[in-house]
């Protein structure tokens, strides 16, 4: 195992930054006392730099859920190939607040939303994340 001092940082609690290889792909970084601050994942050489998605569907490309068209609980499954975060839904307009409106399950791939409301085929949904 390398450990490569980076950076001395003014942070209360950490006075050094080491970043330590822990198999190909992926790096930690740790404070002075070994706790881990951080995961850091490479790809190809790089760190993983998030990348913003937005898209529009139509209530049509939601699950039947309790029956289909003017039900609840159906289910829109995104088409994230990465573990997804940040998102933010919006029907007909209006947002739709995570544990009232909507719960967002952020999966490493195909992620999913239910509307915990009635959905009609025709409503306009938009959605934007980050994975």
């Amino acid at each position: 195992m390398t450990t490569i001092t980076i950076a001395q940082v003014q942070v209360p609690q950490i006075s050094k930054v080491t970043i330590t290889g822990t198999h190909v792909g992926e790096i930690d970084i740790r404070n002075v006392n070994s706790a881990n601050i951080s995961t850091v994942t490479l790809y190809q050489n790089i760190a993983h730099v998030p990348t913003y998605y937005q898209s529009s569907f139509l209530g049509s490309d939601l699950s039947a859920g309790d029956g289909g068209d003017g039900t609840a609980n159906r289910i829109l499954t995104l088409p994230n190939t990465r573990l997804s975060f940040g998102v933010s839904v919006f029907m007909d307009t209006g947002f739709m607040h995570p544990g009232l409106g909507i719960t967002i399950n952020n999966l490493s791939a195909s992620s999913t939303i239910t509307f915990l409301t009635e959905v009609w085929d025709t409503q306009s949904i938009w959605v934007s994340w980050y994975e």
